[in-house]
């Protein structure tokens, strides 16, 4: 400090220590921007660049969202539909699909960040369109059916739908899988023959709606005729309004449709007797004119045969019938039902679920009976249809297109 007197180091000291004060202020400003700089110089990553779109089927005006974010500042090159440009801003967009065929379209966008590498990002997202009706294809071989047959209503629909529909002005219940869907209908014996309407509607989830109209064609079948002789106890019951009431008890349950089919494959026999008495032959009785048809199928079995479940089920009614006898019933579902009279003896009770061979009953000869045997009997939306041929082949269950 030479030269420099006791007045000078007081003078420059408030000086120097302003100076240094300075510099230390500005440090921060200078190492924040240091930082930001090396941030520039080394980024290699690119931004992050989102299409956001419905993740199920739309139709008409839909908003799909693209989303850019980068910590160096960013720019978005493109965005297009199925190779068509967009403005290429962040944000909503609104598209209308009317103006687009049905099916998937692809968004695609590219974006750079503003880092020294110019980091790029492109990326696609898919929007599925549905404007128009699905397309219904009926299989013709829904569109004929024999008196006493089951007939069974298959559907292809281009997209999944919810199908309803009527046949000769009877409500059906489909069962879907898919693009695919089937309805049973049971066609009394006694039926004209000639052309039923049959009218579906499917509905898609996006509320697009399509119809089909056919005619089915009811075809005659020969059925035999015979005569039954009843004891004078019993023969006054089948014209009686007992009888009558009876019927009408029955067909209310009958008219009870659970929604899901409970069974797989072919039906089996529930014993193992011979044929009595075909489905639907022509009765007669005690001489008189034929006056009905068979409703089901008898077998020649002799008291206390078992009685076995010939598909997945629930015991629906387990009583004793003045005409019917002893009487268990099955629901298997969707309209479906399979019936067991003038039984001796029950070993199920209602609301028990069965399985293919469980043992139902004993065989017997109570109700309006000839003799001991075994009626067995099908419903199908109500009506009685041939039950061997639920032996013979396999009608669509489990939600299956079988």
């Amino acid at each position: 400090m030479r030269g420099i007197d006791r007045r000078g180091c007081l003078f420059l000291g408030p000086l120097v220590l302003a100076g240094a004060s300075g510099f230390g202020a500005l440090w921060p400003a200078l190492g924040e921007r240091l930082s930001r700089w090396l941030a520039w110089y080394q980024d290699a990553t690119p931004p992050q660049l989102v299409i956001r779109v419905p993740d199920r089927p739309v139709r008409g005006k839909v908003t799909v969202v693209l989303e850019v974010t980068d910590e160096q500042g960013w720019e978005i090159e493109w965005f297009e539909l199925d190779g068509l440009p967009l403005p290429a801003v962040a944000g909503e967009h609104v598209i209308d699909t009317t103006t687009l065929p049905d099916g998937l379209h692809v968004l695609a966008a590219s974006a750079r960040d503003h880092a020294r590498a110019g980091n790029r990002a492109q990326v696609q997202a898919t929007l599925l369109s549905r404007n128009h009706p699905p397309i219904l294809a009926l299989d013709p071989a829904s569109t004929s059916v024999g008196q006493g047959q089951t007939l069974v209503i298959r559907v292809r629909s281009s997209v999944p739908v919810a199908l309803s529909g009527t046949f000769a002005g009877r409500s059906l219940v489909f069962v879907s899988d898919g693009q695919q869907s089937w309805a049973l209908v049971g066609i009394d014996a006694m039926t004209r023959p000639g052309p039923r309407p049959l009218r579906l509607t499917a509905v898609d989830e996006l509320g697009n709606r399509s119809e089909l109209n056919a005619e089915v064609r009811v075809l005659p079948v020969a059925y035999p005729n015979e005569e039954v002789w009843l004891p004078p106890a019993t023969s006054g019951l089948i014209g009686s309004t007992v009888n009558a009431r009876e019927i009408a008890r029955l067909d209310a349950l009958f008219a009870q449709v659970s929604p899901q089919p409970r069974w797989s494959g072919p039906f089996v026999r529930p014993v193992s007797c011979p044929i009595a008495s075909d489905f639907a032959t022509g009765r007669s009785y005690n001489g008189g004119p034929i006056t009905s048809r068979h409703w089901g199928t008898d077998f020649d079995c002799p008291v206390g045969t078992p009685v076995f479940a010939p598909a997945p089920g629930t015991v629906v009614l387990v009583e004793p019938l003045a005409v019917r006898g002893l009487a268990v019933i099955l629901d298997h579902g969707v309209g479906v039902y399979s019936c067991y009279y003038h039984l001796s003896r029950a070993d199920v009770h209602p609301g028990q679920e069965v399985t293919v061979g469980t043992q139902l009953a004993l065989s017997g000869a109570t109700g309006a009976v000839t003799g001991p045997h075994l009626h067995w009997e099908i419903r199908v939306l109500g009506e009685a249809v041939d039950p061997l041929a639920w032996t013979q082949q396999p009608f669509p269950g489990t939600g299956k297109w079988d």
